[in-house]
């Protein structure tokens, strides 16, 4: 049965707004072998969880999980750090997370409203202009300046959809360019970790490319099991990507398929070459998978 971690819990910096980077840091002690274990895995100390460590989904739409970090700070002592984005005002609750053979709770947390924090409730009254003399001109300025900003606002109302498109757009881009250098090198780091066992390299692959399809696709890949990838992927793109699209998800699901023999049967291991093999054929996947179709 799986211990609950008594923790302290500190929000950096104290006062999160809508959309700051924020980092929550929880520290605490536990003698776990299971937990050293984790870090003596590492090279420096550290080692780095993945939102599927979450006992349950997180919530997307209230905030964005860009890292989860477990350091070693002392004789059984640890810190826990999750960088993310706020994307909601008031109190945002994550999920219990597993460590090793335990199990992390977090405390709700405050987010807060530049409405509330300046105690602003309305516009303050505006105060008449004390007109100098020869200042007729300037007035004449400020209103056709002004009503050139009133077309443009009525301009940019007409095309809101277009903007908002345009700007998730943006948003998405470079997400899944972040979530694609961070894939690569981890994938890269993972490849060179000598000291690691297979069943341990399998496990790793795994964790770091269902991370990848989630943020990637926006889809919970971190719940679905490998016999239910292809039906996910069916879902996801409707049947309208390319078949080279198609063709190289499969081969990642194959990917998966084998990885599942090696921690689980008891008797597998990687052939000679095998992990530079699956490593560096995912690269070209992901590579694919990135393509926009025409």
């Amino acid at each position: 049965m799986m211990a609950n971690l008594k923790s302290q819990q500190i929000l950096v910096p104290m006062q999160v707004f809508i959309g700051d980077d924020a980092e929550l840091r929880c520290t605490f002690n536990s003698n776990s072998s299971a937990i050293m274990k984790l870090i003596d895995n590492s090279k420096d100390g550290s080692v780095e969880l993945t939102i599927s460590d979450f006992e349950k989904p997180i919530e997307s739409s209230e905030y964005d999980i860009s890292q989860i970090t477990l350091e070693l700070k002392g004789v059984d002592f640890y810190q826990l750090q999750i960088s993310f984005n706020p994307w909601k005002v008031g109190k945002i609750q994550f999920p219990s997370i597993k460590i090793a053979d335990e199990i992390l709770d977090f405390s709700p947390i405050q987010i807060m409203s530049i409405v509330e924090q300046t105690n602003t409730s309305s516009l303050k009254e505006s105060i008449s202009p004390l007109l100098l003399p020869n200042t007729s001109y300037k007035i004449l300025g400020f209103i056709i300046a002004f009503v050139v900003f009133i077309l443009l606002m009525i301009r940019i109302f007409m095309k809101r959809n277009k903007i908002h498109f345009f700007i998730n757009s943006q948003k998405i881009k470079y997400r899944n360019k972040k979530n694609r250098t961070r894939t690569i090198k981890l994938l890269q780091k993972l490849l060179f970790q000598e000291e690691i066992n297979d069943i341990e390299f399998a496990e790793n692959f795994q964790q770091i490319m269902r991370r990848y399809l989630q943020i990637h696709f926006d889809y919970p890949f971190s719940n679905c099991v490998t016999s239910q990838m292809e039906g996910a992927f069916s879902i996801i793109s409707k049947n309208l990507f390319s078949v080279e699209k198609n063709e190289s998800f499969m081969k990642l699901v194959s990917f998966f398929v084998r990885t599942d023999y090696i921690r689980f049967s008891g008797k597998g291991i990687c052939i000679q070459n095998e992990r530079q093999e699956i490593i560096e054929s995912t690269k070209k996947i992901i590579q694919v998978l990135e393509r926009t179709d025409d």
